[in-house]
């Protein structure tokens, strides 16, 4: 709850959104703070296009960070329980690789608060280059699939 006033304080509209069952504590926050909350019943395209035209995903959820990075959503990290969404932060070429913790503290939350700021004063420059590096990504996975399926290297 108290990182989710410190994303309100920051004047943007703010969404929870539940990615799966795991996430049903989210209701509960919904509750607390006043804030709308997309259940994780909602179809996968509607889900992505949400992710990928949001300003911003704090997450510590693999998946929902790879959709929302497809739009050039930037993305702040949570902790999870693998190295998954700090090789996504590499792989998308973050300046900095930073998980905060799973449930983040006071502290951490006023940080997380900071860091979202500077993140939406970016606006459309760091979003251009998520969506810049992601393309690039795209195009380099469809190279291995050629790999895959023709069997021959790239010259």
């Amino acid at each position: 709850c108290h990182l989710v006033q410190q994303l309100i304080r920051l004047g943007t509209t703010v969404y929870l959104v539940e990615t799966c069952s795991g996430d049903r504590f989210l209701r509960d926050v919904s509750a607390r703070t006043g804030v709308p909350i997309i259940l994780a019943h909602v179809p996968i395209l509607m889900g992505g296009a949400v992710l990928a035209n949001a300003r911003l995903l704090v997450s510590g959820r693999y998946h929902p960070s790879i959709l929302a990075a497809l739009g050039g959503t930037p993305s702040i990290f949570l902790g999870s329980n693998s190295h998954k969404t700090r090789s996504l932060q590499k792989v998308l070429e973050y300046d900095v690789v930073k998980e905060f913790s799973a449930v983040p503290s006071r502290e951490e939350s006023v940080q997380i608060g900071c860091l979202a700021k500077d993140i939406l004063e970016k606006g459309q420059s760091i979003r251009g280059k998520i969506k810049t590096v992601s393309a690039r990504r795209c195009e380099e996975t469809m190279q291995i699939l050629d790999v895959i399926r023709d069997g021959v290297l790239p010259t």
